[in-house]
């Protein structure tokens, strides 16, 4: 759901500083980066604010899942909102959304008001996630667009390994709060610099907002066995990833990590997201995309299975955890976008609510798969989390090889 290129020059209604391509995606970058820092960044303190809450472990998850539900919900319409008003004023609207969920965040005095805040920063970054993308295809040709998608896509695999990394010795130094104290400052400079850079890219707007049409496009969606298969397959890995964010800090204390390590042991996770997106890349041709997410799936199967397995004879430590972990940011990195771009095949006009419906599918996975986890005892119970992990495995390893098997 994107607004048709003019005649004009993509550019020529940018200011002179953003005419410049490096200032551009850069700008872009950091306004879809945004979302991705906030998932990451915020998971080395779960631990700490539920001591300091006095929280359950069902409610310190929720500053996870809270945020990953409203993120869900908020990418199914943005599109659609911004066909009609624009993308500049949803853009805006979510930067400030982010903005005072990270401010109310900042001086929460009860886990129920910092719940309510990440919810608030979720429904934002649903903005913020959708209009940057859609921005990049307003203002750029279609070969420009594909080489600006790549290199925003390749800063957002950054952003979580810096954000975790970093994380930890935030969180350990200065206390849970200053990660929404920068959640809050890099809200702050992204709203300032696309207030006055960002121009409105949008030159055809909808006259009026046809819900009938959008659910007969959801609809149509929804039909598609492909989307259906690897919808499922990328959400139940996305879903892991997001579920390990929860329950990871747990057990790396457990193992005498302190919060610090803890970030630099985790981001591995991401380290090996990038090298199996340069595998993909690299050697992309030699399989079908089908066949390069099942490869992706056994792999990220036999990570978990040589976790548990390590789990159970006490040979873990916070070295060997890692090193495994980075297997199954690999895996992912080998499966993930072939299976997005797979569930897309034959949507023709409708790409993009197919895009919005699995995004919003992969949020709301790992919303329920990390609840779960927490509310089985997998905080304290590490086989528990793990377990629950390999059977969503099993199931992508079933949806990709039912897929490829219609392909063929």
């Amino acid at each position: 759901m994107t607004a048709s290129k003019t005649t004009d020059s993509p550019l020529a209604h940018l200011s002179p500083l953003l005419q410049k391509r490096g200032m551009l995606t850069y700008l872009l970058a950091t306004i879809v980066g945004l979302p991705t820092m906030s998932i990451t960044l915020i998971a080395p303190a779960i631990p700490k604010i539920k001591v300091e809450f006095a929280a359950t472990y069902n409610e310190a998850q929720l500053v996870l899942t809270g945020f990953l539900i409203a993120m869900a919900a908020g990418l199914l319409f943005i599109g659609l909102l911004s066909d009609r008003f624009g993308r500049r004023p949803i853009l805006l609207s979510g930067l400030t959304l982010f903005f005072i969920g990270s401010l109310i965040g900042t001086f929460a005095t009860s886990i129920s008001v910092l719940v309510i805040a990440r919810v608030l920063q979720g429904f934002g970054a649903a903005a913020l996630m959708i209009t940057g993308r859609i921005i990049v295809n307003d203002i750029y040709a279609a070969k420009d667009a594909s080489r600006a998608l790549s290199s925003i896509t390749a800063v957002q695999s950054i952003v979580p390994v810096i954000a975790l990394a970093l994380g930890g010795g935030i969180v350990e130094f200065f206390g849970w709060r200053m990660t929404l104290i920068v959640m809050l400052v890099s809200s702050t400079i992204v709203l300032a610099q696309s207030y006055f850079l960002i121009p409105e890219t949008n030159k055809n707007r909808l006259s009026m907002l046809n819900l009938a049409k959008l659910f007969e496009a959801f609809n149509t969606v929804l039909s598609s066995r492909y989307w259906q298969l690897y919808s499922l397959c990328a959400g139940l890995q996305i879903g892991m990833f997001y579920s390990m964010n929860g329950y990871m800090p747990y057990h790396f204390e457990r193992l005498g990590a302190s919060i610090t390590a803890f970030g630099f042991y985790y981001a591995t996770i991401s380290v090996g997201y990038m090298i199996g997106n340069l595998i993909n890349r690299r050697y992309g041709a030699s399989y079908s995309l089908g066949q390069w997410v099942l490869i992706g799936c056994w792999i990220c199967l036999a990570t978990l299975i040589a976790i548990l397995v390590g789990h159970s004879f006490d040979l873990l430590t916070p070295l060997r955890l890692s090193a495994l972990i980075s297997f199954i940011g690999f895996s992912h990195g080998l499966l993930v976008a072939n299976a997005i771009i797979s569930s897309m095949k034959n949507m023709g006009p409708h790409s993009g609510s197919a895009n919005g419906l699995g995004a919003g599918m992969h949020m709301l996975i790992g919303a329920i798969s990390g609840s779960l986890i927490i509310s089985l005892g997998g905080a304290t119970l590490f086989w528990v989390s793990v377990m629950v992990n390999i059977l969503m495995a099993i199931m992508a390893i079933m949806a990709a090889a039912r897929a490829l098997k219609l392909s063929s």
